[in-house]
């Protein structure tokens, strides 16, 4: 997305909070926007998008790689598993 194309977005955003008179939208959206400002994220758990995109292909590298383990080792490891 462009900056151009984002700050489009951004002003149609403002646009309709501007048009509404309804208190539960604003609400809503006041509530969504602050959303990931108030979450406390888990160390070492990807959030973002980037992140997990990142975990996604390290995941993969190491399918590739034959970084595996079958269920049956994790389960002798792991017996609570």
């Amino acid at each position: 997305m462009t900056t151009v194309q984002l700050n489009a977005k951004k002003l149609e955003i403002i646009t309709m909070l501007m048009n509404t008179d309804d208190e539960k939208t604003v609400d809503k959206m006041w509530k969504l926007a602050r959303q990931e400002e108030i979450f406390e994220p888990i160390p070492g758990f990807a959030y973002t998008r980037e992140e997990r995109i990142e975990s996604v292909m390290n995941g993969l590298a190491d399918i590739e790689a034959g970084r595996t383990f079958t269920m049956e080792q994790v389960r002798a490891k792991f017996p609570r598993v």
